[in-house]
């Protein structure tokens, strides 16, 4: 599934390169990915379980291509805008703002999608005991068999419905999930407008 969005960032990047040096403003290219990523987030957003897998496809395939004009070209533009001198220490800060934001981004990600999910599942398993509780702490009890098989042990045991429980589960992490993607579309936003201040550089300069 994932397969579109590592293919598509490289085909992203080679159309990127042969539009940079035939465009008036070059630096356009980043606003044009950023509204990519942003349509991308938009259809990942309405992803339920009634969705076609080529949807999904669709939707990872059009983030992958967006992000293909993202990488090398705000690289390109602040080499492009700093002095020579300057060129080695923008291209360094600009990795590590990436690898901050990076980090960042996804803590940020993973506490949005862990708080819908427990606000979901803590409600449901309030009356049922420790052991149930610490088995539906984390999604993982969805895709780990030897927890829903403990899981089912247990509800022989409490005369509780295990499958609803599930359903609980998998309703909060993608309702979680959702909302990660939510928060992506304001930063887009937010970054899209930034994309379009960003100054005017020359494709064709060298010097850089």
């Amino acid at each position: 599934m994932m397969t579109p969005l590592l293919v598509m960032i490289t085909v992203g990047s080679i159309v990127n390169g042969r539009l940079l040096s035939r465009l008036a403003r070059p630096e356009r290219l980043v606003a044009w990915g950023q509204m990519g990523l942003l349509t991308g987030c938009l259809m990942l957003i309405f992803v339920d379980a009634h969705s076609r897998q080529v949807w999904m496809l669709m939707a990872f395939a059009v983030c992958g291509f967006a992000l293909g004009f993202q990488l090398p070209n705000l690289t390109l533009q602040i080499q492009a805008v700093v002095e020579r001198r300057d060129v080695g220490v923008a291209s360094a800060l600009i990795q590590t703002m990436r690898m901050l934001g990076s980090m960042l981004g996804t803590s940020g990600a993973a506490v949005i999608i862990n708080s819908r999910y427990a606000s979901q599942v803590e409600p449901a398993t309030a009356t049922l005991g420790a052991e149930v509780q610490h088995l539906l702490d984390t999604p993982q009890v969805l895709v780990r068999v030897a927890d829903q098989t403990q899981l089912q042990t247990l509800a022989s045991a409490g005369q509780f419905d295990p499958g609803a429980l599930l359903e609980t589960a998998r309703r909060g992490l993608i309702e979680g999930v959702h909302l990660g993607f939510a928060a992506c579309i304001v930063l887009l936003c937010f970054a899209i407008w930034m994309a379009w201040r960003l100054p005017h550089f020359d494709a064709h300069r060298r010097d850089a």
